[in-house]
């Protein structure tokens, strides 16, 4: 996975909990921006609380023009979410 694919405004998707081909799983989030190595900063906008959330890049299983795949579930994404900016 490039990083340098992650752009601003990507949609971010998780896992569904069945395997269906050409399924993209629920959107989770939105891209913001990269923050340093290792994050991506989600948009508040779309977020169920109205605050921004970041996400390891760890998380991502691949990137198209559309989207953000990631490799978690809709309840692991809920669950790992970081509310706060990570330390670089």
């Amino acid at each position: 996975m490039d990083p340098q694919k992650i752009k601003p405004d990507l949609m971010v998707h998780a896992r569904g909990n069945t395997t269906m081909e050409g399924a993209h799983g629920a959107r989770v989030g939105t891209v913001d921006k990269i923050e340093g190595s290792r994050y991506i900063k989600l948009k508040k906008a779309g977020s169920r609380d109205g605050e921004h959330h970041w996400i390891p890049l760890s998380w991502v299983e691949r990137v198209d023009n559309q989207a953000i795949y990631l490799n978690r579930t809709e309840e692991e994404f809920f669950d790992g979410l970081l509310n706060t900016g990570p330390r670089h």
